[in-house]
């Protein structure tokens, strides 16, 4: 009973929300306990400190070829929530560009990353099923304005395990110290 009230007071607070360009404050929260028993992939863009949201935008592809995020084009992807968040209003250091995804699927996703500033930001994809959670290792990215680059990993989820991999171009799991290379997206 507990549970209700409190998830009716988040998602009162929450209000409506879109892949709207200012800082909302409850969506992540809200977001993933509308989504407790099912698997959860979030993707985060972020700059050193949290101080800044990166000057990017985020595409998904799922194993399944939808797709979510900036752009995104037929067929979409549900239950999916891509925007500006504070993690922690109060603290102005916890910006970050949200990506997350509600059912998600093990298989291999596209992430596609257009980049229109120059400072530097950080990139990581995590994911939870509610008995196990995993934190692929963080990118470190230096943009090039004007530059789109896809990004590939595999999320795994077999009983209690979960793993997040980047992939090479070619599809194969990098060691978890090695990481992805921007394979550049053409315009057309």
């Amino acid at each position: 009973m507990h549970k209700v009230h409190l998830l009716t007071l988040i998602l009162l607070c929450a209000g409506p929300t879109a892949a709207a360009p200012a800082v909302d404050q409850w969506s992540t929260a809200a977001f993933r306990i509308s989504c407790l028993e099912q698997p959860f992939l979030r993707i985060s863009a972020f700059t050193w400190h949290w101080k800044s949201i990166p000057q990017v935008d985020l595409r998904l592809r799922d194993p399944a070829g939808r797709s979510a995020g900036s752009d995104s084009r037929d067929p979409k992807l549900t239950r999916v929530r891509y925007g500006k968040t504070a993690e922690i209003p109060s603290q102005a250091n916890t910006k970050a560009l949200h990506l997350e995804v509600c059912n998600a699927a093990s298989g291999r996703y596209v992430l596609t990353i257009a980049e229109h500033g120059f400072e530097g930001y950080y990139l990581n994809v995590g994911a939870d099923d509610g008995k196990a959670a995993a934190l692929g290792p963080t990118l470190s990215l230096q943009p090039s304005p004007g530059r789109t680059c896809e990004y590939s990993f595999r999320l795994i989820m077999h009983k209690s395990i979960l793993v997040v991999r980047w992939l090479d171009s070619d599809g194969s799991v990098l060691l978890a110290r090695e990481g992805p290379v921007c394979k550049p997206v053409l315009k057309g």
